[in-house]
């Protein structure tokens, strides 16, 4: 299992401003997804399943598309980091959010092993910033913000998915996961979601389906946030 990278941001932030919780009770609706997409899906990852319970290891013979780039970059670049910054907005349970950090690992493993590309689960390298005192139920402002200098910090100027986006988990993201299927399921329904924050303010952030961040998500926005973002506010992202 890969280890998270735990790095305390302390930037002060003014007092007065004003800053809107994005804790919402409702769970965000699912975007439609297409019946031909549903079925590759599902037909994947119980082909995977069953795999697993009769002890055939398999490896398939070829990169997925969603992967073939990334290899390309990644074997290119042996310094470039893989994966989203993560945002930690919730301190109520560190056993909560353990076990939320083991699913989002063990589904982005999973993912790549079916796309062929297992050997890029090793360069993943979450980064969580950890903050209870100012990113306990922060904003996507507030988090946007700090993104926004993380990226000034550590960005290479390029259009890296890893600098053009976060993901940012509340209380309510985690819980979603931690109530929904196990990686080894899949959450074909998008009972779980976690909160994506673009660098753009234009942009703005959508939920996307716990199990699509890596390498889904991540392709897909190297193209333009637009080929992935759910056009209705409350619905779920899951290409």
């Amino acid at each position: 299992m890969v280890s998270t990278r735990s790095t305390a941001n302390t930037v002060t932030e003014p007092e007065d401003d004003a800053w809107e919780s994005c804790s919402n009770d409702s769970q965000p609706a699912a975007a439609p997804i297409s019946s031909s997409a549903r079925k590759r899906t599902i037909k994947q990852h119980l082909r995977a399943k069953q795999n697993r319970i009769l002890g055939i290891t398999t490896t398939p013979t070829e990169t997925g598309a969603d992967c073939v780039h990334l290899k390309e970059v990644l074997d290119e670049n042996p310094d470039t980091d893989f994966g989203f910054v993560i945002y930690r907005c919730t301190y109520d349970s560190q056993e909560k959010w353990d076990r939320f950090m083991g699913h989002l690992t063990e589904q982005t493993f999973l993912n790549l092993r079916g796309e062929g590309a297992e050997d890029l689960f090793w360069r993943i390298d979450w980064c969580v910033q950890e903050d209870a005192k100012g990113l306990k139920n922060a904003s996507v402002e507030k988090v946007g913000r700090r993104f926004k200098k993380w990226v000034k910090e550590h960005g290479d100027g390029s259009d890296w998915p890893r600098y053009q986006a976060c993901v940012k988990v509340d209380k309510h993201d985690l819980n979603s996961v931690l109530t929904g299927p196990s990686p080894e399921d899949f959450d074909i329904d998008r009972h779980g979601a976690v909160t994506l924050v673009s660098l753009s303010p234009d942009e703005g952030h959508c939920w996307v389906g716990a199990a699509y961040p890596v390498p889904r998500i991540f392709t897909l926005l190297e193209i333009g946030w637009d080929n992935f973002a759910p056009k209705e506010a409350y619905d779920v992202a899951c290409p």
